[in-house]
C-alpha cells in the first residue's frame, strides 16, 4: 500500500514525501494565502492524470511497435463554484507527432489506457465529466469509447 508523509514549509507550503524519498512541493496561489512557489495539490490531480495515462499510452504504443517522435497531453479542468470546488468538467487532449502513426493504434492505446488501466482517470471519473481527445501531427479527432 503506498505511503506518503507531507510537512509543512510555512504559510501555505507543503513538502510530499514518498517511501521511496521522491518529493513534490506544493503550494497555493497567493489570492488563497500562498506564495504560488509551486503546483497547488488540485493542479497535482490533472498532473497526476496526464502521467498516469502517458505511461500507459507510450508503454502500449511501443508493445504496438508504433514509433512516434513527440508526445505530449494537454489537461484543462473546470471547478464547481461552490465548495467543494471538485473538477466538474476535464478536457484531456494526447498529441502525437511522427511520420506513420496509425489512427487505430493510437485509439486502441488511449482506450485501454483511460477504459482499464489508468487508475487515476477512473477515480475522477467518479465525480468528473472527462472528454478525450487526440492529435496526430495536428489533425484533431475525439476520442469515443467503444462502450
Amino acid at each position: 500500500m503506498p505511503k506518503i508523509s507531507v510537512e509543512w514549509e510555512g504559510k501555505l507550503k507543503f513538502t510530499a514525501t514518498d517511501e521511496s524519498g521522491h518529493s513534490i512541493t506544493m503550494d497555493a496561489p497567493v489570492q488563497a494565502g500562498g506564495d504560488n512557489t509551486a503546483p497547488s495539490p488540485l493542479t497535482l490531480v490533472l498532473m497526476a492524470l496526464a502521467g498516469c495515462s502517458s505511461v500507459d499510452i507510450v508503454t502500449i504504443l511501443d508493445k504496438m511497435k508504433v514509433n512516434i517522435d513527440e508526445f505530449n497531453i494537454d489537461v484543462e479542468g473546470q471547478r464547481a463554484d461552490q465548495h467543494p470546488k471538485i473538477f466538474t468538467h476535464i478536457d484531456v487532449v494526447f498529441k502525437f507527432k511522427g511520420s506513420d502513426i496509425p489512427r487505430d493504434k493510437v485509439e486502441r492505446a488511449i482506450g485501454l489506457s483511460v477504459g482499464k488501466y489508468c487508475s487515476v482517470a477512473h477515480m475522477i471519473n467518479k465525480a468528473s465529466n472527462i472528454n478525450y481527445y487526440y492529435e496526430i501531427n495536428g489533425t484533431r479527432y475525439q476520442y469515443q469509447p467503444n462502450d
